[in-house]
């Protein structure tokens, strides 16, 4: 459905989707568990949105139940959110420069998307290995340096995303979108390129007709 709707016109239901993860940007009480979340069930229950997190000494998420939780503008760095359940979550405009999301689950998650008032997750240098991002809306992401080995990313939207020195090798790419994404020092070593959509910057995929 993510598909759909980043190419054509979005759907109804996602445009309701977004209204509604943009509403739950008021300030709100951060949760009591902070700053250690290991394991802790936030099931629509988390909204950080624009929270200045940075002073933080550390912040785990590891294993948390963050579904449909609000992130938006969040700082974020060196978070660890191993593990933690992210679908449906709203990351736009998340600063996750640095941080943990090893085996993660962000299907279907909101990371980058088109003409969106917050801009896209900086998830530069991110730790993503293993992690789960079948559908997401990864649209424009700064993800240069990121580690994705065997990360899941069928169906994903990398529309114009930045994956310059990325580690791609291993991950599931069927059915991407790719159209204008850097790939520029990408390590694709193994990366299943099947069925992907677009032509990069650096003409490296398939569908740029090599």
């Amino acid at each position: 459905m993510l598909r759909g709707a980043m190419t054509k016109k979005p759907a109804a239901a996602a445009v309701l989707t977004l209204a509604f993860l943009l509403a739950v940007a008021s300030a709100e009480a951060l949760p009591d568990c902070l700053p250690d979340c290991r394991g802790a069930d936030l099931r629509g229950g988390l909204h950080l949105a624009g929270a200045d997190l940075s002073n933080a000494d550390f912040l785990y998420f590891l294993g948390a139940d963050l579904r449909g939780g609000s992130l938006m503008g969040a700082d974020l760095r060196e978070a660890v959110l191993n593990g933690a359940d992210l679908r449906g979550a709203g990351l736009l405009g998340a600063d996750l420069r640095k941080s943990g999301l090893f085996g993660a689950d962000l299907r279907g998650a909101w990371v980058g998307v088109r003409d969106a008032p917050l801009g896209p997750a900086d998830l530069r240098g991110a730790i993503l290995n293993g992690a789960d991002l079948r559908g997401a809306a990864l649209l424009a992401v700064n993800m240069s340096g990121a580690l994705l080995m065997g990360a899941d990313l069928r169906g994903a939207v990398l529309n114009d995303a930045t994956l310059s020195d990325a580690n791609l090798s291993g991950a599931d790419l069927r059915g991407a979108l790719l159209h204008g994404a850097d790939l520029t020092g990408t390590d694709l070593t193994g990366a299943d390129l099947r069925g992907v959509e677009g032509c990069d910057v650096s003409g490296r995929l398939p569908g740029c007709g090599r």
